[in-house]
C-alpha cells in the first residue's frame, strides 16, 4: 500500500503544471464600466457560457472587441482563449489577436486552421474552445497592448463568450483549455495534495499495522481517508455532469477512486489484522 500511494503522490505532482490565467474579462462589465468598443452584450440560452458578445458581419472590416494596455504579460508564451460559437458566416472568418510592443512593432494570431481550436469561423457552429497564442523569445519584452478582432468577410452573427488571458512556461501549451472551476494549475495541485496525502497515510497505516500498533488511530484514519474519497468521487463525477474540462474531474476522479478502493477495501482485512494480532497478545500472555 505504502508504495502504491508514493507512486499516486508522484504522479500528481508531476502534473501540478498548466497556464496561469492573468485576467478574466467580463463583456457586462466592460458595458458596465462603458468600456465595451462594439457589439451587444447577450445572455445565450444554452448554458455553455454565462454571457457572451454578439458581432454581426462587417464585410471584412475586423471589429475591435477588446484592447488591454499593460497586460501584465511575465513570460514568453501567452494566449487570449475562450469559447465562441457562430451562425451563418459567408466565406471563412476569424478572431485576431495583435501583441503590441514597446517599441511599436505588432505581431498578430488568427484562428486560420481548418479545425480545432484555432480553426475558421465558417457556416454555422455551437460553442467551442478557440485560442489565440503568442510564443516570444527569452529576453524580449512583455507585450504593451493586447487587441482582439473579429473578422468577417461577409454576412453572419459571431457569439463570443468571456475571454481569459493566460500565460504558459517554456514546454507548456497553450492549447490547454483553461476553463473551468480552477486553472489546470489548480487542478494539477489539487491532484498533487491528494496524492501526497494518500500517500503519507498509506505509508503509516502500512507501519503501524506492521508493528501492530495504533489500531483506533489506524482505523479511524482510514474511515477519514474513505470519507475525503467519497467526497472527492462526488466531486468529479458532478464536474463530469457539468461537462467541466479533464484537469478539472481528472484529479477529483483519480483521488475519488484511489482512496476509496485502497481503503475502504482493505478496512476489513486491516480490522482483522489487529483482532489477530490482539488474540495472538493474549494467548502469549494466558501460557505465561
Amino acid at each position: 500500500m505504502k508504495r502504491i500511494w508514493i507512486f499516486v503522490g508522484l504522479a500528481a505532482t508531476a502534473l501540478a503544471h498548466g497556464s496561469e490565467v492573468v485576467s478574466e474579462v467580463s463583456w457586462s462589465k466592460l458595458k458596465a464600466s462603458d468600456q465595451l468598443l462594439a457589439g451587444e452584450v447577450v445572455v445565450p440560452d444554452t448554458g455553455a457560457v454565462r454571457e457572451c458578445l454578439k458581432i454581426t458581419g462587417a464585410s471584412g472590416r475586423p471589429v475591435q472587441i477588446l484592447s488591454v494596455k499593460a497586460p501584465g504579460i511575465s513570460k514568453t508564451v501567452w494566449a487570449i482563449n475562450g469559447q465562441i460559437r457562430y451562425e451563418d458566416v459567408e466565406g471563412a472568418g476569424y478572431m485576431e489577436m495583435w501583441s503590441v510592443f514597446p517599441s511599436g512593432s505588432r505581431y498578430f494570431s488568427r484562428t486560420m486552421d481548418v479545425t480545432g481550436p484555432m480553426g475558421q469561423l465558417t457556416g454555422s457552429s455551437g460553442w467551442r474552445p478557440f485560442v489565440l497564442p503568442f510564443f516570444s523569445k527569452e529576453g524580449e519584452p512583455a507585450p504593451a497592448e493586447l487587441i482582439v478582432n473579429v473578422v468577417l468577410p461577409g454576412r453572419g452573427t459571431v457569439y463570443v463568450g468571456p475571454l481569459r488571458i493566460a500565460q504558459f512556461l517554456p514546454g507548456e501549451s497553450p492549447f490547454e483549455d483553461t476553463s473551468g472551476w480552477w486553472s489546470s494549475q489548480t487542478g494539477g495541485c489539487i491532484g498533487a495534495l491528494l496524492g501526497v496525502f494518500g500517500g503519507l497515510a498509506g505509508g503509516l497505516v502500512g507501519w503501524l499495522v506492521g508493528v501492530g500498533k495504533g489500531r483506533q488511530f489506524v482505523l479511524s484514519m482510514m474511515k477519514l481517508m474513505c470519507v475525503v474519497g467519497s467526497l472527492a468521487l462526488a466531486a468529479g463525477l458532478f464536474s463530469v455532469i457539468g461537462r467541466q474540462p479533464y484537469h478539472v474531474y481528472y484529479p477529483l476522479l483519480l483521488g475519488g477512486v484511489l482512496y476509496v478502493v485502497l481503503f475502504a477495501c482493505t478496512f476489513r482485512t486491516i480490522g482483522r489484522r489487529y483482532a489477530q494480532l490482539e488474540l495472538r497478545k493474549m494467548s502469549a500472555m494466558d501460557s505465561r
